[in-house]
């Protein structure tokens, strides 16, 4: 979120604004800012999160985890473990 703060000050704010200087990178000061800056964060998750399950879903993931633990490979199977665990917390 820092680095959010940082570069939508001047997007926000204008060039220059007294206010943008009051403006601080780890407290939250101007509700309207915070949310702007919150609504930026969503849409980039958003975007991480379809790029993530442009190949498969976290359900087929699971579900091929759940299918093949004997037949996969050690390295493919920690594989799609990984993406998986990635794709639950790009959910919550």
């Amino acid at each position: 979120m820092a680095y959010l703060r940082q570069i939508k000050k001047v997007e926000f704010f204008g060039k220059n604004n007294k206010e943008a200087d009051e403006i601080y990178l780890t407290k939250a000061v101007n509700l309207y800012y915070e949310l702007a800056c919150l609504k930026t964060y969503l849409e980039i998750i958003k975007v991480i999160q379809h790029q993530v399950e442009r190949h498969t879903s976290l359900d087929e993931d699971l579900q091929i985890i759940n299918d093949s633990n004997k037949e996969m490979p050690f390295n493919h199977r920690m594989a799609l473990i990984y993406r998986s665990e990635r794709k639950k917390v790009l959910r919550s």
